[in-house]
């Protein structure tokens, strides 16, 4: 009989061990939930930051190509047809002296053939 009151005071106090390692454990892992947790909030919010910031950029961008295409476009509706005309000859040249560079290049690059 003694054997077994020493056999169920073991159970007992195996039980109000595994009970206090449990909650011990259990605030570890809280404590390791909530710094993760934190560090997910902080990097959360360098990213909104650098998202916000591209996002104002490229509005900036695009007001500044507008602007600028409207400009370009009230200068081509107070040219008169003269300096169109002008102006379409100089982009012909200017593609022309692009295309003969272009094809001075490749006829200075040797092939892969030779």
């Amino acid at each position: 009989m003694d054997k077994i009151g020493e056999g169920l005071k073991k159970i007992v106090l195996a039980g109000i061990g595994a009970t206090a390692i449990t909650g011990e454990k259990a605030q570890e892992v809280l404590n390791q939930l909530v710094e993760k947790g934190e560090l997910t909030v902080e990097q959360g919010k360098a990213l909104n930051e650098e998202l916000k910031h591209n996002a104002e950029e490229k509005k900036a961008k695009q007001q500044k190509a507008q602007q600028t295409k409207k400009e370009v476009n009230d200068l081509l509706n107070s040219m008169t047809d003269e300096q169109v005309s002008q102006l379409k000859d100089l982009l012909e040249s200017i593609k022309g002296v692009e295309k003969e560079a272009a094809e001075e290049t490749k006829e200075e690059t040797p092939s892969e053939n030779e």
